[in-house]
């Protein structure tokens, strides 16, 4: 089976992109040096930005609230 092209589609989020490949369609993050899993949602891949902005000491940006 061929590959396909990925295709890009922006998001109503920071630093999520949804891909589509092979018929298949996901949520992945969009951070230069940066590799993790893809998400089904765009809403878990939203979360996913935010924890990982906590981790390295900044502030969320998406749905996470900082106190």
């Amino acid at each position: 089976m061929a590959r396909k092209a990925i295709k890009y589609e922006g998001s109503k989020y920071k630093y999520v992109k949804r891909l589509h490949t092979n018929d298949h369609s996901y949520w992945a993050l969009n951070i230069p040096n940066v590799t993790k899993k893809s998400y089904p949602t765009e809403r878990e891949c939203a979360i996913a930005v935010d924890l990982y902005f906590i981790s390295i000491g900044k502030k969320p940006l998406n749905i996470l609230k900082a106190k």
